[in-house]
């Protein structure tokens, strides 16, 4: 049975940096019922910059054509959270591509 495009399926998973050995963050949601442009996926990742400040940012893509700069994927969002542990960042990862999702799904012509 197919998911309501407001229930859309979060994959989420850690990993270590191979170089700093510091934490991250990753969730991801593909879209399967694309319309016209929209990207195949969209993916919020929060990397860890120090043990409690992390940097997230929600990217959209691959999308069909290269935008001005050449890219498939485009940076829809970006923030710093403070003070965070990892089990906090992992709920966070997931809503940031929740709201991510859902605000493209307003987008769209009805």
């Amino acid at each position: 049975m197919a998911l309501h495009p407001d229930q859309a399926a979060v994959n989420v998973w850690d990993a270590n940096d191979y170089n700093t050995g510091r934490k991250k963050w990753i969730a991801d949601i593909n879209v399967t019922d694309r319309v016209g442009s929209e990207p195949h996926s969209i993916r919020a990742q929060a990397e860890q910059i120090n043990s409690r400040d992390w940097m997230v940012r929600v990217v959209h893509g691959p999308h069909e054509e290269r935008d001005e700069s050449g890219s498939y994927y485009r940076t829809v969002g970006s923030e710093m959270v403070h003070d965070a542990t990892p089990a906090k960042m992992k709920t966070h990862v997931r809503r940031a591509a929740k709201s991510a999702h859902n605000d493209m799904l307003k987008q769209r012509p009805r």
